[in-house]
């Protein structure tokens, strides 16, 4: 019973979220991005489609409001307070259509909310996808890059960003006497 008004309630309160952070997705990548946002203080809202998902209770233990259902639903999105969020991460797992659907739904609410002059700010949108031909795609194409769109979406891949970073860290031109063990 305590479960059921704690959700009501963390529910009642999206009411008046504004510059959230709404993560789509509750993988692993998913629960490290709401730990990571959380410890810099920043509002998180999550919505998960797996009801069943282990990351759900320590989240909410954590004041996370947590939404279950299909991230590409606008609906939930509205509920989510997508249109009022400063930050929204599709990290549904490996399936690249799932995130861009969730960023096209997002988009289309935004674009209603200018059509009526409710336009609350360009919110940056990051979408993680496996496929490079893909992510390269969307980075090439003119979607979502004028200024006016409401919406700045930009692809990620965790696993080639997590590549670069330790290539940074341990160049292989180094001389490999001086360079740290890995």
């Amino acid at each position: 019973m305590a479960v059921f008004f704690r959700e009501r309630y963390q529910r009642f309160r999206l009411r008046f979220f504004k510059g959230h952070t709404l993560i789509c997705g509750l993988g692993q990548m998913g629960f490290q991005l709401v730990r990571d946002f959380r410890e810099l203080g920043t509002q998180v809202v999550v919505i998960e489609k797996d009801h069943a998902n282990d990351a759900i209770h320590p989240c909410r233990d954590e004041g996370v409001t947590v939404i279950v259902g299909d991230a590409t639903d606008p609906e939930l999105l509205r509920q989510a307070r997508a249109d009022r969020a400063h930050y929204l991460v599709g990290t549904c797992g490996a399936d690249d259509g799932t995130n861009l659907e969730m960023a096209i739904q997002l988009y289309r609410l935004l674009s209603t909310h200018q059509t009526q002059g409710k336009s609350s700010g360009r919110i940056a949108c990051r979408v993680h996808l496996v496929d490079t031909r893909l992510r390269a795609l969307v980075r090439q194409s003119r979607l979502y890059t004028r200024a006016d769109d409401p919406l700045d979406v930009r692809p990620f891949n965790l696993f080639e960003n997590s590549a670069r970073a330790l290539l940074d860290m341990y160049p292989p031109e180094g001389d490999a006497t001086t360079a740290p063990h890995l």
